[in-house]
């Protein structure tokens, strides 16, 4: 059971010290964040402020570290966790919030640490903070153009914060050291990257993986058409982009209470992710087995492109990931699927070559999607990562198991690691003549539109089902 935060003083700031914490002792902020909701209430300006506190400074918590650090006479990991979040805290505002002056986030700052009997914590806060502003400059983009860049960084699409003394290393000197501290990302994530991607690619990944993630929609062709969709969006006065002919980015997040969104005309599903539905290409009638299937995106997905004609078994242990699953296919008018909450490797060998059809979507290190999930850099390492290749492997087999003669299989991730993607599949094949690979593609954020991720598809060697 999650510690809630009831007892807490509603002050935004003070609950997304609490949170930060936490998350650095293992918790997810998504579920803090939750609790957090309760304790607020209807105040939604505090709410968003949290949100935007809280999923900030996990994802900019080196290039604050950094910051802090250039700044202070003592280390950052030397000093009390509350000092160190009340800090960042601070600095986050000044940098990334523009609307809240850097007087009001030095002194609501001082106040999270403050106490009656020792002024010494307030006082180090608020020196170490008015040091920070007294050098720093937030100027255009188009006016920095000469500055130099250790002691520059962007703090919005518009804006960058200008130091008077070099914050970082020079990329010449340390190019791992340089990219790491200033977009944020941990030196063994960036030192894989930097041996497959160049400098160039490597910093647009990083930038995308800082940026709020889009809130991509999909049109769910068993209730509404395109047109159907941008009528209701106009009537609502929700804003949108075209993502393509299927899917939309909706600019404000008030379209997930719209009446498009209630009455199953679109659903949540990032533009990559949407990509494995239609690689997998299920046809009316057929059998099709969606595994790790929660929260069900993909799942509806493969509905509709069957028209809802067939059956489509989804698995998964997550109780509330199936919940949600169910929830969506009913908002959705999908009937087709059937529901299982168990274990994959459990409940699967029991059904070997029975599927024309099997998507498997497998837990993965999520480096791909780092901006949603914005824990999962800083608990990225090789030990987890061989961890997770392994139950990858596992989930392969079973999966593979399960497909018919002449049937198709979809193995996808949100990962961008090649031991989870094209390694693993390789090496899959290897050990399996019996399949043939039939395509792959690996979507990088920053680069491509949506999340970050990889598909391949794969076929069983016999009498072919409907390509």
């Amino acid at each position: 059971m999650r510690e809630t935060m009831s007892s807490l003083e509603t002050n935004p700031r003070k609950i997304a010290l609490r949170i930060l914490v936490d998350v650095e002792r293992g918790k997810f902020a998504e579920d803090m964040l939750e609790d957090a909701a309760d304790a607020l209430g209807q105040a939604t300006a505090d709410l968003r402020l949290v949100h935007e506190l809280v999923y900030g400074i996990v994802r900019r918590r080196l290039l604050l570290d950094t910051v802090i650090e250039c700044f202070s006479k003592i280390k950052v990991r030397k000093l009390e966790k509350f000092m160190v979040q009340a800090l960042r805290i601070g600095l986050y505002q000044i940098l990334f919030l523009e609307r809240i002056p850097d007087s009001a986030a030095v002194d609501e700052a001082v106040k999270l640490v403050a106490k009656e009997d020792d002024k010494r914590p307030g006082n180090f806060c608020n020196a170490v903070l008015r040091n920070i502003t007294r050098s720093l400059n937030i100027i255009p983009k188009k006016d920095a153009a000469e500055a130099d860049p250790l002691k520059t960084f962007s703090v919005s699409d518009r804006d960058v914060a200008v130091f008077d003394k070099p914050i970082f290393v020079s990329p010449e000197k340390d190019p791992l050291d340089y990219v790491s501290r200033k977009y944020s990302h941990p030196p063994e994530m960036i030192r894989r990257w930097l041996e497959r991607y160049e400098m160039q690619q490597v910093t647009s990944i990083c930038r995308a993986n800082n940026r709020h993630p889009a809130l991509h929609v999909r049109i769910n062709g068993l209730r509404a058409s395109l047109d159907d969709v941008i009528g209701a969006l106009h009537e609502a006065q929700i804003p949108y982009e075209l993502v393509n002919a299927r899917a939309l980015r909706l600019l404000d997040p008030r379209g997930l209470h719209s009446e498009a969104f209630k009455k199953g005309m679109i659903t949540v599903q990032n533009a990559a992710a949407a990509e494995a539905a239609p690689l997998l290409n299920p046809q009316p009638g057929e059998r099709v087995l969606d595994l790790c299937a929660a929260p069900g995106g993909k799942t509806a997905h493969i509905a509709e492109l069957m028209g809802d004609e067939g059956i489509i078994t989804a698995v998964d242990p997550r109780v509330d990931g199936m919940d949600r699953l169910k929830e969506n296919c009913e908002r959705l008018g999908i009937t087709c699927v059937k529901a299982v909450t168990k274990n994959a490797l459990k409940y699967v060998p029991g059904l070997k070559k029975k599927f024309d059809r099997v998507m498997l979507d497998v837990p993965c290190s999520n480096t791909g999607v780092l901006s949603r999930r914005v824990e999962a850099r800083w608990r990225f390492n090789l030990e987890a990562l061989g961890e997770l290749v392994e139950k990858q492997k596992a989930l392969l087999e079973t999966a593979a198991s399960a497909v018919k003669k002449g049937g198709v299989l979809v193995y996808s991730t949100c990962s961008i690691e090649p031991e989870e993607n094209s390694m693993l599949i390789s090496a899959f094949l290897g050990g399996h003549p019996e399949f043939r690979l039939d395509g792959e593609r690996e979507f990088l954020q920053g680069r491509d539109i949506g999340d970050g991720g990889y598909l391949a598809r794969l076929t069983r060697i016999g009498e072919e089902v409907r390509r």
